[in-house]
């Protein structure tokens, strides 16, 4: 197993020497960041107001078992359509923030902006899957 290991990293450290790859890496790590911070927030409003998962459930007229599952431990990744409707039921709206420089940093490591040369700053959409 523990070779496995060291392959693994290796191959991920060859991986992140392509500024590009290393870019969407990170990227994609505060996605997940972002998504897990969101319901935990979201969770935690529902446990502060009282109402178990079930109520919630049955508030926004969706099955308790998608309700407990988003809630859960374990992957997810819900539709803005979901989140948007679980804030609205527990007396909440989504707002856009800026990114702060921790956030910037996370996804433009000072490592990859050196091989780059790229400032500390998202210059366009942040993969090319976007474009097309």
């Amino acid at each position: 197993m523990s070779e496995f290991r060291s392959i693994f990293w290796e191959l991920l450290e060859k991986d992140l020497n392509d500024p590009e790859a290393a870019r969407i890496f990170f990227k994609d790590g505060l996605h997940i960041t972002f998504v897990d911070d969101l319901i935990n927030q979201l969770d935690d409003k529902r446990a502060e107001l009282g109402i178990n998962k079930t109520q919630l459930a049955k508030a926004l007229g969706v099955e308790p078992a998608n309700v407990r599952r988003l809630f859960s431990k374990g992957p997810k990744n819900p539709t803005l359509t979901t989140m948007i409707d679980l804030a609205f039921g527990l007396g909440l709206k989504l707002q856009l923030v800026p990114l702060t420089d921790e956030d910037l940093t996370a996804v433009i490591p000072p490592r990859v902006q050196a091989k780059s040369g790229k400032p500390h700053a998202i210059e366009g959409p942040l993969d090319k899957s976007s474009q097309e």
